[in-house]
């Protein structure tokens, strides 16, 4: 008999999805996009987006069902909303029309690592701290049996206009991602031909594709040239079947500045027989990461605040944590920045998911002494989806302060995603069909529907029935909204 414990962790799980709405419905009704597209691909163009009310900026990727696959786009959204990591871009909501899916995402505003490689070669210090993140959102990746596929530096865009050694790397673009369970194999010839494994030529290839797209990568980060030439798609893809029978690589480079930890990196990235190529966690472990990767530097009054944070999280209520989770699905990459860092101090593999052994190591210079068994319970209150760890958007909801570390928009996107018909108010109905959004939502029934009446009763003190945003701004925050007048909004 399954426990009622397991049957609200799996409902909850279902429930933190259901924040990301799909809509239908005209996108121009809510956001404003800019004229000139700022990045184009096969199946469709990303702009530059102004949602209407808030003012938040995102990205919008317009694709055209002309031209991809009902399928393969019902993939893509799939795999976003799984994704839960710092370095992978974030999906905040969809919208269908017609003729197009609207992907609303993150907006990146740095460019991509194409543009940067233009400049001049890598540095090795900035070189690891790019791969570092790019590894780290692979990890994720392939510890939920994804394969990206096409991993290049246009496909790695950066947060903001910072240094590389600041810089801020997002995984985009898992249109050719792809599930390859455990002892399986793909096979269809897909990516970018300079970046392509050997296997993935041949049409039998699992995840370790991606490491030597690393590996490429990297070479040409660290030289400015790739290790395989060709005139056109066919030379190179020769080029490369060549290099494959010969197994070996000319490092057709200067690499006389380059260090012999760097060379074998690059190495074991482009082992051509895929058994023996490094998988992610051995990149991430090589010495070469290990040396010049810079240590985050976070505080002990700043562990605390998030710790302390956490615990009262563990003592609210499970609507209460719903809407926390909301609030932290709509922070981009800019306004969790320090929460990022605090999480990426305790997750020492980098896979995006704190272990109870990351999270008691990370908390252990605190000023909160539980013992093992109070650190168990309390970490068991932040696992709301039952994973046996901490997932990233799980952190943030617990860590932040709603009073003081989120600003008046953000609260506004999250009220958002819970008005599920768009009335610009949230009524009990809505609540509950997000919590509804599960086939085991039965047993967590009665007290779900406790904790949405005592929601109800406190925020909606004008007694109409349903939630302002004046309300919910009150009820979460403290204060009431100062610059958007979202209730007078028709």
């Amino acid at each position: 008999m399954v426990r009622v414990s397991t049957i609200r962790a799996l409902a909850q799980k279902r429930v933190v999805g259901a924040l990301i709405q799909a809509r239908p419905g005209r996108i121009l009704a809510s956001y404003s996009l800019d004229q000139k597209p700022i990045a184009s691909g096969a199946s469709g163009v990303v702009f530059r987006a102004t949602q209407k009310v808030s003012n938040l900026e995102r990205a919008v990727k317009k694709c055209f069902k002309a031209k991809t696959s009902a399928a393969d786009l019902q993939r893509e959204m799939t795999l976003l909303k799984e994704m839960d990591h710092p370095h992978i871009v974030k999906l905040y909501e969809t919208f269908e029309d017609k003729n197009c899916i609207y992907f609303v995402m993150e907006l990146c505003k740095g460019g991509s690592l194409g543009d940067r490689i233009s400049e001049a070669v890598f540095t090795e210090m900035q070189c690891v701290v790019i791969m570092q993140q790019i590894l780290r959102a692979l990890s994720h990746m392939h510890q939920m049996h994804v394969c990206h596929r096409d991993l290049k530096p246009e496909n790695c865009l950066l947060l903001d206009s910072s240094s590389l050694e600041e810089a801020v790397v997002k995984l985009v673009d898992l249109g050719s991602a792809s599930q390859v369970p455990p002892e399986t194999y793909l096979n269809t010839m897909i990516g970018t031909p300079c970046y392509m494994a050997p296997q993935v030529i041949e049409g039998r290839y699992n995840a370790c594709c991606d490491m030597w797209s690393c590996g490429v990568m990297t070479y040409l980060f660290l030289s400015t040239c790739y290790p395989f030439e060709g005139v056109d798609e066919t030379e190179l893809l020769k080029s490369i079947r060549a290099a494959t029978l010969s197994g070996s690589i000319v490092l057709d480079y200067d690499w006389q500045q380059v260090s012999s930890e760097a060379i074998d990196f690059v190495t074991i990235c482009l082992t051509f027989d895929s058994e023996q190529r490094a998988s992610v966690v051995e990149a991430l472990g090589h010495a070469w990461m290990l040396s010049k990767a810079p240590g985050g530097v976070v505080t002990s009054e700043e562990m605390q605040v998030a710790y302390g944070n956490c615990r009262r999280f563990s003592q609210s209520s499970q609507i209460d944590q719903l809407v926390l989770h909301s609030i932290a699905r709509q922070l981009d990459g800019q306004a969790s920045s320090d929460l990022r860092k605090v999480f990426a101090s305790m997750d020492q593999d980098g896979d995006g998911q704190l272990t109870f052994t990351e999270f008691e190591s990370g908390i252990k210079n605190t000023n909160f002494a539980d013992h093992a068994a109070s650190l168990m319970e309390l970490m068991e209150s932040l696992d709301t989806d039952g994973s046996g760890s901490i997932d990233y958007t799980e952190f943030l909801a617990a860590a932040l302060d709603a009073r003081t570390q989120v600003q008046e928009e953000v609260v506004w996107a999250a009220f958002h995603a819970l008005d599920t018909n768009g009335d610009e108010t949230i009524s009990r109905d809505e609540l509950l069909q997000v919590l509804a959004d599960s086939d085991v939502q039965a047993v967590a029934d009665i007290s779900l529907s406790r904790d949405v009446d005592e929601l109800m009763e406190r925020a909606d003190t004008s007694g109409d029935g349903v939630i302002s945003f004046s309300e919910f701004m009150v009820a979460f925050t403290g204060k009431a909204p100062q610059r958007l007048t979202v209730d007078d909004t028709s």
